[in-house]
C-alpha cells in the first residue's frame, strides 16, 4: 500500500470519525430534549488535541518572543502534529505512521485558516 493510498483511507477515517461523533451529538442532545442538536460539534470533537496543540504551539512562538506569522505558525503546526499523534497513539491505539499522517491531514486546515485569519487582521 503506499503513501497516497494511506492517505485516502485516513482522510476517509477522519469523515468517518467526524459523523460518528456527530451522531452522538445529536443522540445525545435527542436523549436529553433538546429540539435542536448543534450543529459541527463532532469536528470540533475530533479536532480537539489538534487545537489544543495549536494554541500551546502558539503561545509558546510568543513566549519566546517570535516575530511574523512564519515563527508562529510553524510552532503551532508543530505542536499540533505532535500533541495529536500522541493523542492518537497513547489513548488511540492508532499505528505511529498513520497517526503522523492524520495529523498532518487534519492540522493543515487549521493551517490555513490561520494564515487567514492574519492576512484579515
Amino acid at each position: 500500500m503506499g503513501l497516497w493510498d494511506d492517505i485516502k483511507e485516513i482522510s476517509h477515517d477522519i469523515a468517518t470519525d467526524i459523523d460518528t461523533e456527530q451522531e452522538r451529538i445529536n443522540q445525545t442532545a435527542e436523549d436529553m430534549g433538546a429540539r435542536r442538536p448543534e450543529q459541527g460539534g463532532g469536528l470540533y470533537k475530533v479536532a480537539l488535541p489538534n487545537l489544543i496543540g495549536f494554541a500551546f504551539g502558539l503561545a509558546v512562538a510568543r513566549l519566546l518572543g517570535f516575530s511574523g506569522i512564519a515563527p508562529y505558525l510553524i510552532s503551532g503546526t508543530i505542536f499540533a502534529v505532535a500533541i495529536g499523534t500522541l493523542e492518537h497513539t497513547v489513548f488511540g491505539g492508532m499505528k505511529l505512521k498513520s497517526a503522523i499522517i492524520r495529523n498532518i491531514i487534519m492540522v493543515s486546515f487549521w493551517c490555513i485558516m490561520t494564515v487567514i485569519a492574519f492576512l484579515i487582521h
